[in-house]
């Protein structure tokens, strides 16, 4: 991914940066949505819900491996004054409708920007 500030990120993806003290003019390289990537430490963690868990879930678990900062779900108590316990202080938050949204959002636009050179392989087995 090309290096991008929280500020803009928040930006493209219609969403409110919540920033504790010093944490807005973060830049991130690196989207992650598994607390378990060895790309963690700097990144922006995707807290995205599916059938298999929720991604709220890990948020402290992202803070505590680096996270540069997470993109969150409104109504996910991760919000503005959401911290639960202060387990979240010092994680800068970009709060959205929807993170699966969000993502792809950030995805086409990144894409866009870089403009890479896309090769499909087809084929059949046997």
């Amino acid at each position: 991914m090309i290096p991008l500030d929280l500020e803009g990120i928040a930006r493209l993806v219609g969403g409110e940066l919540v920033r504790p003290d010093g944490t807005g003019s973060r830049r991130v390289e690196l989207v992650v949505t598994d607390t378990r990537d060895p790309g963690l430490r700097g990144a922006l963690f995707v807290a995205l819900r599916s059938g298999e868990g929720d991604g709220h879930a890990h948020l402290a678990e992202a803070h505590r491996g680096g996270a540069a900062a997470a993109l969150v779900s409104i109504g996910s108590g991760t919000g503005a004054g959401g911290a639960v316990d202060g387990a979240l202080d010092g994680l800068a938050r970009i709060v959205v409708d929807d993170t699966w949204r969000a993502l792809e959002t950030l995805a086409v636009a990144v894409r866009r920007q870089v403009a890479p050179t896309v090769i499909a392989i087809t084929g059949s087995y046997g």
